[in-house]
């Protein structure tokens, strides 16, 4: 069994972008609700997922944040193909290991944000 996330990355003017993402093995939302700023907010590139910003019309801008937002119901078992490089294992050591611990700032370089 797998599990698809749906994570979405929303920008100050509430442009939204979402994602999908299949990891190797199960994961739910209750293994990671701990993890997360604010119980919902995440920066993707430091749990081994995609940052979005890029994906929006005009790329990064004005209005963007580093901030991924992810929901109770954005976990789904599944039989589909895993598609992210990281596995459920390693998916929830790595929001264990970023736990009140977020490295905004080396994200902002990393998409390109002026500090």
């Amino acid at each position: 069994m797998n599990t698809e996330i749906h994570y979405m990355y929303r920008d100050g003017s509430n442009y939204k972008m979402h994602h999908r993402e299949v990891v190797a093995g199960v994961i739910t939302h209750a293994d990671i609700a701990a993890c997360l700023e604010e119980g919902e907010n995440f920066i993707p590139s430091q749990v081994g997922l995609l940052d979005l910003q890029e994906m929006l019309e005009g790329g990064v801008g004005d209005d963007d944040h580093v901030w991924h937002e992810l929901q109770e119901d954005d976990f789904t078992p599944t039989q589909d193909a895993p598609t992210a490089q990281v596995t459920a294992d390693e998916l929830i050591r790595n929001f264990i290991d970023s736990k009140h611990n977020w490295l905004v700032e080396q994200a902002m370089d990393l998409i390109g944000l002026p500090r």
